[in-house]
Order: structure tokens, then sequence, then C-alpha cells
């Protein structure tokens, strides 16, 4: 028996095979079904149709808003498979690079709804007070759907601004405000990839020192390249030093200058999010601001 006739025999492409056999025949596939095409196209209901004066620009209104949400559905998709691997504990290793794969995917879909404002813009303001008045009060803020991506990439309702002193979901309809808030009590990303992070153990581990092994194998891989530099015939002494590989050592080792934070201050005493430059900023913790003279403006880490 061949390792193909074990497969079909007794793996996944056997018993996916009985299992279509018992299957009933179906026709074939047709593009339209598969997408649901007449319900998706037939879901633009324009409101001052309606009244009786259609508002031209208020289909591309609809449909702009329509194609957020889907966006939206797919970003939900994509965010809670990450937020399912990393409630692993320990943390599946080899689904991290599909988790990394996702949130690269999510990156560009944001991409994508921010140049949908592009196309919306294309109506102008008068444009869209034809039929403004007829959506009162609809809004955007009603969107449960974004709610929910915020609260799962960890925005926290006390970082929320409020609008008429009212909190955020008061403008949700009674089904979408309890989903939300359920959201809320849920571990977030922000909060499963610190807490990975902070019970990864390869810092210290009993005589084990990271940042000592770590320095000794780039120490050891700098050696190398600073001999095979002097040992190059082919290079002037000027090339030799401007290839000088020493250089490069104190960019090598970036966790020498970040301080470990306990697990029992993280979650509460600091938030972190990105710079211009790509480097990261902590918020001052509230030991820190409850100082005389303290100030309350974030620290950029990289100067």
């Amino acid at each position: 028996m061949t390792a193909l006739d074990s497969l079909n025999r007794f793996g996944h492409s056997g018993t996916k095979h009985a299992k279509m056999e018992k299957e009933k025949p179906r026709g074939p596939l047709y593009y339209a079904d598969y997408i649901q095409l007449d319900r998706l196209l037939g879901s633009q209901q324009m409101q001052s149709a309606l009244y009786g004066r259609p508002a031209h620009d208020e289909m591309l209104f609809i449909i702009v808003h329509q194609a957020y949400e889907l966006w939206f559905k797919q970003i939900l998709w994509e965010l809670d498979a990450v937020l399912a691997t990393f409630r692993g504990s320990p943390v599946p290793e080899e689904e991290l690079g599909q988790a990394v794969l996702r949130c690269g995917r999510i990156v560009e879909i944001q991409r994508v709804l921010i140049q949908q404002v592009d196309v919306l813009e294309t109506m102008t303001p008068l444009d869209f007070l034809d039929f403004r008045d007829d959506l009162i009060p609809a809004s955007g803020l009603q969107s449960a759907q974004f709610r929910l991506i915020e609260n799962k990439l960890g925005m926290r309702r006390q970082d929320r601004l409020q609008l008429h002193a009212a909190p955020y979901t008061s403008r949700l309809s009674a089904e979408d405000a309890a989903r939300v808030e359920a959201a809320e009590k849920e571990p977030s990303l922000f909060d499963l990839i610190e807490g990975w992070l902070e019970r990864t153990p390869f810092l210290n581990f009993g005589d084990f020192d990271f940042w000592r092994e770590y320095r000794r194998a780039v120490d050891s891989m700098l050696a190398a390249d600073r001999a095979s530099v002097r040992s190059n015939p082919t290079l002037t002494e000027d090339e030799k030093a401007a290839q000088h590989p020493g250089r490069r050592r104190d960019a090598t080792f970036p966790g020498a200058r970040s301080r470990r934070r306990s697990s029992s201050t993280s979650t509460e005493m600091s938030r972190f999010c990105t710079c211009p430059s790509g480097c990261w900023r902590s918020w001052p913790t509230s030991k820190e601001t409850s100082r005389p003279g303290a100030s309350a403006t974030p620290r950029w880490r990289c100067g």
C-alpha cells in the first residue's frame, strides 16, 4: 500500500470522499446564488425615496456605509481568531504566524476603509443636505460592530470621551448595547498579548540570563564579522573602517534600556501606543502623577 493509498483509506482525504458519497447530489453552484447577490443588491432602501423625493447621492451614502459594515464583519472574524489563539495557555507556538498574518490582514482592511472616505467626499455638503434630515436620529455612532472592534482591541470605558455626559452605549439599541457591554468584560487583544509577554519565561530562568547569553551571541557574531572584514583583501583601510561591525552593537540591544513590568501593575498602571517614529510611549502611572509637580504628559521612549 502506497502512502497515497494509506491517506485515502485512513486520512482526511478518505474521510472527505466518504462524506461526499453520502451527500445528495446538487446542481452546479451559481455565482449570484453563492454570494446572495439579489439580497445584497436589494438592501439599499433610500429614505428620501420613501418621502417621495429621492436624492441621487443617498444611494452612494448607503453603499459606502454598508461596505464599512461588511469590512467590520471581516475584521471581527479575523480578530476573534487571533483572540482565540492568545487565550491559550500556553499560546500555541505554531499558531503565532497565522495570528500575525491575520493582524496584517486587519491593517490592510483598515487602509481600504480609510480610502473609502475619498469616494464619500465626491458627495458635496449640499448633496448630503438633500436627505440628511430624513435620517435623523440615525448616526454612525450607532455602529455596534465598530464598538465591538474597539473593545476587542483594548479600548477601555474610562479612556473614552463622553458625548453629552452619556455613556457611549446610550445611542445603541438594547440588544446592541448588551453585546457591546459584554465585550468589555472579555479579555481584549491588548490584555491577552500583555499577559502572554509577562509570562514568557525566557528573560531569567534559573541560572539562565537571556540578556547575558544574547550579548555573548551577538559579540561572537560581531567578532567573526570584524575578522572577516579585516582579512578581506579587496577592501581599503577606509572601507574596512566604514564597515566596522562594532558600531552595530548598541543598536542590537534595545531591550537593555527597557524596564520589566510586573503583572500586578502592568494592566492598571500603564498603557502603550505607537509613536510617529515607530517606537512606543508609556503613559505616566497613577503613582507618578500623584507626586507634586508631576506631569501627565506621555513620555516618548524614543527620546
